[in-house]
């Protein structure tokens, strides 16, 4: 067998130093955090040498993913394996159960709406696309059972989703089950984050394919992502307009529950312990206190009335449902999160239980067999390994430099500009839409401009003069992001505004060399709120280090992720003006990987013009 299983000819500058040490944490079953930048090939270097592991040890393997657009590649590199090497082995592809639904009825339904819906139906065997995966019966589960084995006997190389429901919809069977089955005979399944780090989907994934933590090597990809994701997906919000919409549910049903009085309460209750302020720590027994009984028998009346609203009503979703989450998460006590009270955008009250630490979660890393996790932003490594709680005896914690010519990027720091709170005017304003104007023109190509926040953005554009811009709105819903993307790359216009750490600066590129300047406006430093202050003081009680891993950190990795958005292949060349006097502090440039070179200039635009 050869060393390392890989499907192109010849590997990058970089590459093979990556491979190498992707191969040794497998085989000392450590855990790689490797920071390495655009243009390695990172998925082509681990998958290689992870399909080599696991071939020659008999294991599995998981690939996960922030995106699901990101599953086609993972899935193209495991076929240029099978195709190269002539190799025996399956792989398949997984996402959502809502999305791999093939009941056109309940495929409709949002969120955990559906969910409810599916285990109903389930319940009440009434699926019989499940019938035909799974099987209620005792002959339904022969006759699926020797359906699925069939399909998998036929099955070589890596199924892509997208594959496994339209075979799903041609059988009548279950998307969702049938990939889960498949998984079973699976050395390679590429999945998202959430099933390993949900503890309820990643115990049902493990018992559904047969498989044990202890046995699997996971490989997570765009690495910097887990700790804000596993945050967010771990916290849950309730507010004055989905309890108002929960007590109209509850009254259209006819029934005995009613809302109208707990709505009434709760701000009522919020009016009084916010007074003139605008967010407040609450705390477990006060909301529950305002409630109309005890809350697990509440929970379930209302999961059974949002259910029954959804089927009478048709409707895709339900208040009533989204209550009885929040008070489910509400009861149970931690020491990993923060309860807070805020007015809500427009009017009325938010009720948050906000997750601070993402290692109750991502621990079961160190109880996987190895791991391997992997960005182009993963600096300070330290970081990731200490929010992740990962083993410091088992942590293998690797940077490379970029595989591109230094002399195809440029990276300035501006002096004498900055968003800082203590400096924000109208004249420091213009002198930054002046700067921006300047850089603008002095680009022989398109530029893009990413400011720290909307507010920031919209207080800066009026002073910046450019013929042809396009600008990113603070309420696009996520296609209209993308048609704006789409617009930027097909028409006539020199620059694109919008927010860095949002869906135009992160997970998406901007192709053959579109992109020759981008220009971050300040650091993306969040508002120092309730629970950003609490997150401060959690990591500093944990680690003595809350302002960087709560506060700096975070923002400068969003800023180093929309600039690398430019230089994304060998004959890209750009330029990227950091415009904030902060990024050469100390405290935010150690935040930088080791081969960011940089000049510093009062007049970045003239820098930007002789580059080009």
């Amino acid at each position: 067998m050869v060393s390392v299983y890989f499907r192109h000819g010849s590997v990058r500058r970089q590459q093979d130093a990556l491979i190498k040490d992707i191969s040794d944490a497998l085989n000392g079953r450590k855990i790689a955090l490797c920071h390495a930048p655009t243009g390695m090939g990172k998925t082509d270097a681990a998958l290689g040498a992870v399909v080599t592991y696991a071939l020659k040890n008999g294991c599995s393997a998981l690939f996960l993913t922030p995106k699901t657009s990101q599953h086609r590649i993972a899935a193209q590199v495991v076929n240029g394996l099978v195709e190269k090497y002539g190799l025996e082995l399956k792989a398949c592809d997984i996402v959502g159960k809502r999305h791999m639904c093939t009941e056109p009825a309940l495929a409709r339904m949002a969120g955990e709406e559906f969910y409810l819906a599916c285990d109903r139906r389930k319940k009440d065997s009434r699926c019989p696309q499940y019938a035909n995966t799974i099987g209620f019966s005792k002959a339904q589960q022969v006759r699926a059972c020797a359906a699925v084995e069939e399909i998998a006997a036929g099955c070589n190389g890596a199924m892509q989703y997208g594959e496994i429901i339209a075979l799903a919809k041609e059988k009548g069977m279950c998307g969702y089950e049938l990939a889960l089955r498949l998984g079973e005979s699976s050395s390679v399944i590429i999945a998202d984050y959430s099933w390993l780090f949900v503890p309820k989907l990643r115990d049902l994934f493990l018992r559904k394919t047969g498989k044990k933590i202890e046995d699997l090597v996971v490989v997570v990809d765009e690495a910097h992502n887990i700790a804000p994701r596993v945050r967010e997906h771990m916290s849950s919000t309730i507010n004055s307009l989905m309890l108002s919409r929960a007590a109209k549910e509850a009254k259209s049903l006819g029934g005995t529950l009613e809302l109208r009085g707990m709505a009434a309460k709760f701000d009522e209750w919020a009016e009084g312990k916010l007074g003139e302020g605008q967010e407040f720590g609450a705390t477990r027994e006060e909301f529950i206190s305002i409630l109309p009984q005890e809350p697990a028998a509440l929970a379930t009346a209302l999961e059974d009335a949002g259910v029954q609203f959804i089927e009478k009503q048709g409707k895709p979703s339900s208040a009533l449902l989204r209550v009885a989450l929040f008070l489910q998460a509400w009861v149970e006590e931690d020491d990993w999160s923060a309860r807070l009270l805020r007015r809500a955008r427009g009017a009325g009250f938010s009720l948050s239980k906000r997750c601070l630490d993402p290692s109750s979660f991502t621990t079961v890393l160190n109880r996987a067999r190895a791991a391997v996790l992997m960005s182009g932003t993963l600096v300070p490594l330290e970081m990731h390994r200490d929010l992740l709680g990962l083993d410091a005896g088992r942590a293998v914690l690797k940077e490379y430099s970029s595989p591109f010519s230094a002399m195809n990027r440029l990276n300035i720091i501006a002096k004498g500009f900055t968003t800082k709170f203590t400096r924000r005017d109208e004249a420091e304003y213009r002198r930054i839409g002046e700067e921006v104007s300047r850089i603008i023109k002095a680009v022989p190509g398109k530029t893009g401009v990413f400011f720290p926040a909307f507010n920031v953005m919209r207080s800066v554009l009026p002073f910046v003069s450019c013929e042809s811009m396009l600008v990113q709105g603070d309420d696009m819903k996520p296609r209209e992001a993308a048609e704006l993307h789409r617009r930027f790359a097909e028409e006539d216009c020199t620059a694109l505004c919008a927010v860095q750490g949002g869906s135009l600066t992160e997970g998406v590129d901007y192709p053959n060399g579109l992109l020759k300047c981008a220009v971050m406006v300040g650091v993306p430093l969040q508002e120092m709120s309730l629970e950003v202050k609490s997150l401060i003081e959690y990591y500093d009680g944990r680690m003595g280090k809350g302002w960087e891993y709560g506060y700096i950190y975070p923002a400068v990795v969003k800023a180093m992720q929309a600039a690398g958005r430019c230089v994304r292949s060998e004959t890209d060349r750009a330029a990227m003006v950091y415009l904030d006097e902060r990024f050469a502090w100390a405290n935010y440039r150690r935040c930088f990987p080791k081969d960011f070179d940089y000049v510093l200039s009062s007049e970045p635009h003239k820098l930007v013009k002789k580059f080009f």
